[in-house]
């Protein structure tokens, strides 16, 4: 009885279903399949079940622009030049190509790539669109559902041709060593790749992919997510998905997730307490490398160089308002860029701040007024006298304070939650809520 190649890397008890172990074994959630295929049955609602009509049409457009068809991929020369000069803008992308896998099987699209690659030309190659990078990596994922002992003539085929012609660089050669030393996608990154990643990996990987999920990506992005890495056994997804009930863009589906698990959420957090009015202070202040947000013991160390910039800086872009965690010699912070004009109020739980370029005075103080949002959470904030500092990522405490550049207030000492309210309209301020914990 054959086996299809992926089945070798099988990890029973790595979903929550047998028939899932199978599929992420098989590439899952990249493929797509039959609905009359009896993987099919395995898999939740998705873009990976189609029926026959729908792959039908999805592919037959593209064949014949390529100048094949869906009896004869047989021209497999044509269809690789089609995806070398062209690639995913005339229509080939991953949906596609899956769609075709499902309708002529694994072997002979796999056969059909790599007898295309074999007769292309060095030239070819080395001239390829950057676009074929994206044709040739889910060969990858092909190659794990095809029967194991022509997978590995397949594999063997391919390395060759790897082996002959990946000197003449191009996009081919970066996708070939992904397919045939990576499995297909484990150093990808991003939702869509998530639980690709999660299942090639150690275990500890899926905390990194859980990780503030719920905080990027689009509605169906994050649906993707949950769909797929949701199928991962284990409670290794549930506090992250609490947190989704709350704050990300699919609440309903994050609580129906939980409610499936007989698990319920938890309670929503509080909204920001009262703002105090008479702490309301503004500043407006030269900030072209960003602002620091700290607290006063770790402020009066900045010595308003290039390194305090460096360090504050890191993992953070300077061309959004979003706020990020950072940390100056052993103490944490928040930076964020762009904002030329600050305000800050206390509340009966912390603080709120809002923050932006070019706003008014009544433009802070709008934004200081609506707390209703989705909180994402950023950074944690250690207060231990309890005054809280903003100034330049490159300037000292004292020289930011003789410029009148400082933000400051008096908290309760302790320790804050530091999250960001998402923003669904680009004119709106960004604003950081400190909750005292």
């Amino acid at each position: 009885m054959s086996t299809p190649y992926g089945l070798r890397f099988l990890r029973p008890g790595f979903a929550i279903t047998e028939g899932l172990d199978r599929a992420f074994a098989l590439g899952w959630p990249h493929l797509v399949v039959l609905d009359d295929d009896p993987l099919a049955t395995a898999l939740p609602a998705g873009p990976w079940r189609i029926t026959r009509a729908a792959a039908i049409a999805r592919v037959a457009p593209v064949l014949a622009t390529a100048d094949t068809s869906l009896e004869a991929p047989s021209s497999a020369l044509a269809l690789v030049r089609h995806a070398v000069p062209f690639g995913v803008p005339r229509g080939f992308d991953d949906g596609a190509l899956f769609a075709l896998e499902a309708l002529i099987g694994a072997e002979n699209l796999a056969a059909a790539m790599i007898g295309g690659l074999e007769e292309l030309s060095r030239n070819e190659w080395r001239r390829a669109h950057v676009s074929a990078f994206a044709f040739f990596l889910p060969l990858g994922f092909v190659l794990e559902r095809v029967d194991d002992a022509p997978a590995e003539s397949l594999r063997a085929r391919l390395t060759a041709i790897h082996a002959a012609k990946a000197d003449a660089g191009g996009p081919i050669t970066p996708a070939l060593d992904l397919v045939l030393h990576d499995r297909a996608g484990a150093r990808s990154a991003g939702l869509a790749w998530a639980a690709r990643r999660a299942f090639l990996r150690d275990p500890a990987t899926l905390a990194a992919v859980a990780e503030r999920w719920y905080a990027i990506g689009s509605a169906d992005e994050q649906a993707f997510f949950l769909a797929t890495v949701g199928a991962i056994a284990g409670d290794g997804l549930v506090a992250s998905v609490r947190e989704a009930v709350r704050s990300s863009r699919i609440k309903a589906a994050a609580a129906a997730w939980l409610a499936a698990r007989g698990l319920p959420p938890e309670p929503p957090p509080p909204v920001p307490g009262a703002p105090r009015a008479a702490t309301l202070a503004i500043c407006r202040a030269e900030l072209e490398f960003g602002c620091a947000l700290l607290a006063e013991d770790a402020a009066a160390d900045l010595r308003g160089d290039e390194d305090d910039h460096t360090a504050l800086s890191a993992g953070a872009d300077p061309t959004v308002f979003d706020a990020t965690g950072a940390a100056i010699r052993g103490s944490a912070a928040v930076f964020f860029c762009l904002a030329d004009a600050l305000a800050i109020i206390a509340t009966d739980d912390g603080a709120l701040i809002a923050y932006g370029a070019a706003c008014s005075d009544e433009d802070l103080r709008a934004a200081l007024a609506a707390t209703d949002a989705d909180w994402l959470p950023v950074a944690t904030l250690a207060l231990p006298t309890g005054r809280l500092v903003a100034l330049s990522a490159t300037s000292t405490l004292a020289d930011a304070r003789a410029a009148g550049e400082t933000l400051e207030l008096a908290l309760p000492p302790g320790t804050y939650d530091v999250r960001q309210a998402r923003r669904d309209d680009d004119d709106a301020l960004p604003r950081l809520w400190l909750r005292c914990t």
